[in-house]
C-alpha cells in the first residue's frame, strides 16, 4: 500500500523522528521518502494531526 501525508503538517517533526528512514522534512514540512519503510507505521501512530496513512 502507498502511504500519504494529507496537507495540514504543522511541521513539528515527531513523525521524522520515529522514521527517519521513510519521512524527512523539507521547508517546514513532513514529506514521504520510502513508502516501503515500516517505521511509518509508528510515524503514523504519533502524528499529533493524524494526517499519515495508508
Amino acid at each position: 500500500m502507498q502511504w500519504k501525508i494529507e496537507d495540514g503538517c504543522m511541521g513539528c517533526g515527531i513523525c521524522t523522528f520515529q522514521c527517519p528512514d521513510g519521512l524527512k522534512m523539507d521547508n517546514g514540512v513532513a514529506r514521504i521518502i520510502n513508502d516501503s519503510s515500516t517505521c511509518l507505521v509508528r510515524a503514523a501512530e504519533v502524528c499529533p494531526r493524524q494526517i499519515i496513512h495508508q
